[in-house]
């Protein structure tokens, strides 16, 4: 699919010269040529002569027209799809008319029909009119581009986007989520953004709230805009709270502090016949959660450029002694046994009363019937408010050969315009300002749009865009697996899970390649 406001409209073509034939350039005069019309012709030679100064100066008063260039562009759609959003604490059902339905009625797999598990037909891919339409502002105010459409089914997408890559057949522009970025990144799948940072550019990058533009670098070069991110919120199942006070609906409240978390949880956890639990108060859904902890309590879990870890410190360990206290000291989350596989207590089955969880579920958590009233409210604070972020990205093609072209088409994207439709739905937070009266105006219009929206606007923990990040969060996740089942406290075990990281740091940072945000060696 090719868009452009070009398209579709009649070619004209120009006419033969006065004087010429207009298929073979001769003199033409009912068939002769004689001595006057050779004279005018000589003239007409004489003045073609200084013609390229004339137009050099005017144009002759008219512009002259250039071939649109054509971009490509690799989207999974207009938002993020629904199964990225789900998350630890939500049944992981996948239910495909759910899927199809967030790409409208004609989104299909095959002939329109809306597949199923049962039939046995693939997953849906995004119908081309919904890219249509989230770029049309775009194509109709550019004549000078034209965009051809490419996307893929979500569980195929990734890997299609890995051998374009592999091919050195990067699109032109591409859509990608965080997660996802560190093998392209090392790839050199992306031309960088700071070359084309002019003004308006340098304006744009300004818009964004702070936190997001310096965790997107990689080698100390912007490679990708944060695209449709997502941060933590408070999921309350309001209904459970019955004869209780709810959270306060604004970020920063004084009476909104760890310690009154947990007197909610304690409150709203309840034992079952049997000796187990009917209901537990909340739920500790991994490193978002408890990264976001770290933050919270004013500290983080590495230094600025990722050069040294801070682990070891008391800031960090005492946000994550308290998450694994939440689990075995004061029974108000579910531990490991007691939830195998996440799916036993469910925020979406009634089972957790407060759930800590990207706002981009919204829409997932709007498809189902939950039997109950929930909204969503801020995170609770220590020493100052905090969440944690994620995002994907929108990137240039390292090898395009329209860069300039390529670079409006990925801010129009990314900014409120190209971004409306998740804005609207919820999936992609307000993180540009400017772009908070687009969020959440669609079914979620009902929900706490403030505590959403101000979610974008807090002290953020992220996923460090590093070159060993795979390598380090596999020893956080072996050194911190016994804090997680109570069977070492947290001051013990980030002693030694500093050490390790420090000796990966500084190996890395011997002579090795560039980390984190340092620039890259010349």
């Amino acid at each position: 699919m090719v868009l452009s406001r070009r398209a579709g409209e009649a070619q004209i073509k120009r006419r033969g010269a006065v004087g010429l034939d207009a298929s073979s350039g001769h003199l033409s005069d009912s068939g002769r040529a004689n001595r006057r019309s050779l004279m005018r012709l000589g003239a007409m030679t004489a003045g073609l002569a200084v013609l390229p100064a004339i137009m050099g100066a005017s144009a002759c008063g008219r512009q002259v027209e250039k071939s649109p260039v054509t971009l490509k562009w690799y989207s999974w759609g207009p938002e993020l799809p629904l199964p990225f959003t789900a998350g630890p604490g939500i049944n992981n059902r996948l239910n495909w008319n759910q899927v199809a339905g967030q790409f409208a009625s004609l989104a299909a797999s095959a002939g329109g029909a809306v597949p199923t598990p049962a039939t046995g037909n693939p997953p849906p891919v995004p119908t081309d009119r919904l890219l249509e339409q989230q770029i049309s502002t775009f194509t109709s105010e550019r004549e000078d581009v034209n965009v051809t459409i490419m996307t893929e089914r979500f569980d195929r997408y990734n890997d299609k986007l890995m051998a374009f890559a592999a091919s050195g057949q990067v699109p032109d522009v591409v859509v990608y989520d965080g997660p996802n970025a560190l093998p392209l990144l090392k790839a050199g799948a992306f031309y960088p953004l700071q070359r084309l940072q002019g003004a308006s550019g340098r304006a744009f990058l300004a818009d964004y709230q702070p936190g997001y533009i310096d965790a997107s670098a990689f080698r100390g070069r912007l490679f990708g805009l944060p695209y449709q991110a997502r941060q933590l919120v408070l999921f309350v199942n309001k209904s459970a709270f019955s004869g209780l006070s709810l959270p306060p609906a604004t970020w920063g409240s004084p009476d909104w502090t760890w310690a009154h978390f947990l007197e909610k949880a304690s409150q709203l956890t309840q034992r079952g016949s049997g000796g187990g639990f009917r209901q537990f108060g909340t739920l500790v859904t991994g490193r978002p959660f408890w990264a976001s902890l770290i933050r919270q309590n004013g500290a983080s879990e590495f230094t600025r450029e990722v050069s040294r870890s801070r682990y070891a410190e008391a800031g960090v360990h005492e946000a994550l002694q308290w998450a694994s206290d939440l689990m075995w000291r004061y029974g108000v989350a579910p531990n490991e046994q007691q939830n195998p596989n996440g799916q036993a207590y469910t925020f979406d089955g009634g089972q957790i009363a407060m759930w800590i969880w990207y706002q981009h579920t919204l829409p997932l958590l709007s498809t189902r019937n939950l039997g109950f009233d929930w909204d969503v409210y801020p995170l609770p604070s220590s020493r100052q408010s905090a969440t944690y972020a994620d995002w994907s990205f929108i990137s240039i093609g390292a090898s395009t050969a329209n860069v300039d072209q390529a670079w409006d088409l990925a801010r129009y994207l990314a900014g409120p315009d190209g971004d409306q439709r998740a804005l609207r739905t919820g999936i992609a937070s307000p993180i540009i300002r400017g772009s908070e009266p687009r969020f959440m105006t669609g079914a979620a219009a009902t929900r706490n749009r403030a505590a959403a929206i101000q979610a974008a606007q807090q002290v953020i923990a992220v996923r460090p865009l590093h070159e060993s990040w795979e390598q380090l969060t596999g020893l956080i996740d072996y050194y911190l697996r016994p804090v997680w089942t109570g069977q070492e406290r947290a001051s013990y075990a980030t002693r030694d899970l500093a050490r390790a990281l420090d000796a990966v740091l500084g190996g890395i940072g011997q002579g090795g390649p560039a980390i984190g945000n340092a620039p890259a060696p010349e």
